[in-house]
């Protein structure tokens, strides 16, 4: 039985983890700034206190997944020391607690660090240039460059994931609540963005199994490539309420992620996009 211990387990991807784990009989323990998660065996430990992580003992775990991650990651400059320690610090000192004890670790990193560019993005394509990063961007690359260094690493790099435990903030929840409330969506171009967004509980088997297999970075990520329009469009029928959409002079980009060396694996999504939405619209109403 695997002893895994999960740091950042309330989150969108973390809840869904945390579930699927407990589900498939893991002797699950979640790492987290609150003292009790209802059902969870919890350690109560605040990341931003870099200087404590020493004390965390990792000897009783066989795994280590650390999918946590500053809520105020798009709060720049402010929050940017809370960024820096959660994101990177933290993360690469638990990455390298782990290494010493040879135990696997698994980080999140996320499909914002690269380039932007025509056609699907693949795991070896390039990062984001200094004049192109954000400060979420450039905390996750930066960890990605520390922690590759180590031996027994995963990590994974999620495109819009979205799902039960999503806020408001993300991509598709924030569409959702425009939609609702009668807000008026702007598009560039013709279609807007293209994306291929997944389910949080298909994102969370899928990083489970590229973690399983020792897959040292992996693009999680949906099967449809959908345009923000067609998107706006499914949700409004789902809600049942016209949308409001005006558009903006310019070329629509894609942020795609090419996911051939999950499907290697033989991962197969649980989700397809129509479901997805609906099972959210539906958790959202409740």
């Amino acid at each position: 039985m695997n002893r895994t211990l999960l740091v950042g387990g309330s989150g969108t991807l973390g809840s869904e983890l945390a579930d699927h784990l407990l589900k498939s009989g893991d002797n699950l323990t979640l790492l987290s700034r609150s003292e009790n998660l209802k059902g969870f065996r919890t350690i109560k430990h605040d990341l931003i206190e870099t200087e404590n992580i020493a004390k965390i003992d990792l000897n009783p775990y066989s795994r280590i997944i650390y999918l946590a991650q500053s809520r105020n990651y798009k709060d720049y400059p402010d929050a940017s020391g809370e960024v820096l320690k959660i994101n990177c610090i933290s993360a690469y000192k638990l990455g390298e607690m782990a290494s010493t004890l040879g135990l696997p670790f698994l980080y999140a990193s996320t499909g914002s660090v690269y380039r932007k560019k025509n056609g699907r993005i693949k795991e070896e394509d390039p990062f984001l240039r200094d004049g192109e990063l954000t400060m979420y961007a450039a905390s996750k690359i930066s960890t990605e460059i520390l922690l590759r260094r180590l031996p027994n690493i995963t990590i994974i790099r999620p495109f819009y994931v979205f799902g039960r435990k999503s806020d408001s903030s993300m991509l598709i929840p924030k569409l959702f609540e425009k939609v609702l409330n009668g807000e008026t969506i702007n598009l560039t171009g013709s279609k807007g963005l293209i994306i291929n967004p997944i389910y949080a509980r298909d994102a969370a088997r899928a990083a489970l199994l590229c973690f399983e297999n020792e897959v040292k970075i992996a693009n999680i990520a949906g099967v449809s490539e959908i345009s923000l329009l067609e998107l706006v469009n499914k949700i409004a029928l789902i809600i049942g309420i016209q949308p409001k959409i005006s558009f903006s002079v310019g070329d629509g980009e894609s942020i795609i992620g090419d996911i051939s060396k999950l499907k290697s694996l033989g991962f197969k999504h649980q989700y397809d996009l129509n479901l997805a939405l609906e099972d959210f619209w539906s958790n959202y109403r409740n």
